[in-house]
């Protein structure tokens, strides 16, 4: 158990040595939401795959690049170098509805 423990910190400390690499000091703006078909994916820069994403603008240099939400929310929270977009909330109906 010990080992695989070991194997999973590696992996997060690569994963975040990366991202410093790759994330660390820049600021992005969001072009555009990708929604991919069925059956058709992308691979970003660190390597996730996905059919839902964002297209993001590096403001200094124009380079794009496509990255699942959870990277833009890492992005955000680590790096302070993307606003995120606006998320639908789901409605909740009040308790006195939903037993009605």
């Amino acid at each position: 158990m010990a080992d695989r423990t070991k194997q999973a910190q590696r992996l997060k400390d690569t994963l975040l040595k990366r991202m410093d690499e790759e994330y660390q000091g820049k600021t992005f703006d969001i072009v555009r939401e990708v929604h991919l078909p069925r059956g058709q994916v992308f691979v970003s820069k660190l390597g996730a795959r996905g059919r839902h994403g964002f297209v993001i603008r590096d403001r200094e240099s124009g380079e794009e690049q496509v990255v699942g939400w959870y990277v833009l929310e890492r992005i955000n929270r680590m790096y302070l170098g993307v606003t995120l977009p606006p998320v639908a909330r789901r409605r909740v109906q009040p308790c006195e509805a939903v037993e009605k």
